[in-house]
């Protein structure tokens, strides 16, 4: 089954070490979040636990670290144990640096993801590529989320064709930020994403991958309906 994207929030900034997402009143315990956490100049060790009212327990899936005076990437995973307009909070151990961080609640999805990958230190390119990732699981409908960063200047990004863009985070004059999804089709290797910068620079990306949730199979009959179902089928 695929997995339906119930909301994505994002948000850029500056000179804040929080942000607060309010997820939308029909936000269920079935459902799933995703975070794209991110940063420019400090360590991934800023990176911090996300928080708030909708999970009780966050689990970091995968780090992207740029370095020193570098960008730096984590993806966190939650269950949702809250329903309703309940918050996600993002949380940065400094705030003298640009932020950026998205959510994405996911009805039909599994706990984790289904692998990932990413690029710390692309070399000055005007060709920002997201790593290919194969599905550990085997499945066919994951969903691809990528995260793009300019780092060290700010950029107007064309997204790779096929994926759905969000909205794009200028921060400052240091870098930009933008996400993309798509709904896969194949248990092969996804192969690389490439999002198009205006000039030439380095740059930080992450490929992550979510596995469908498995459709629960239907109770067996019980003796007396199964005799019923074979009865019925003589008439």
């Amino acid at each position: 089954m695929a997995i339906t994207i119930r909301e994505e929030q994002d948000l850029g900034f500056i000179s804040a070490d929080t942000t607060t997402f309010t997820l939308g009143p029909g936000t269920l315990t079935a459902d799933k979040l995703v975070l794209l956490h991110a940063n420019d100049y400090q360590m991934a060790s800023a990176l911090l636990t996300p928080a708030g009212s909708a999970a009780a327990t966050w689990a970091l899936q995968t780090t992207v670290d740029g370095g020193a005076d570098a960008c730096h990437i984590k993806v966190w995973t939650a269950d949702v144990t809250t329903a309703g307009a309940q918050t996600v909070v993002a949380n940065w151990g400094s705030a003298s640096d640009e932020h950026y961080a998205a959510v994405f609640v996911l009805s039909g999805a599994a706990s984790g993801t289904d692998g990932a990958a990413g690029t710390a230190a692309g070399a000055s390119s005007t060709s920002h590529v997201a790593p290919s990732v194969t599905p550990v699981s085997g499945n066919a409908d994951d969903l691809l989320i990528c995260l793009f960063i300019n780092a060290g200047s700010i950029t107007n990004y064309t997204m790779p064709v096929g994926m759905t863009a969000y909205a794009e985070q200028d921060v400052s004059t240091w870098a930009t930020f933008r996400a993309a999804s798509q709904q896969l089709a194949s248990a092969a290797a996804t192969g690389t994403r490439t999002a198009t910068a205006t000039a030439a620079q380095g740059y930080q990306t992450v490929s992550v991958l979510i596995k469908a949730d498995a459709a629960v199979p239907p109770p067996p009959l019980s003796p007396t309906n199964r005799a019923r179902l074979t009865r019925a089928s003589c008439w």
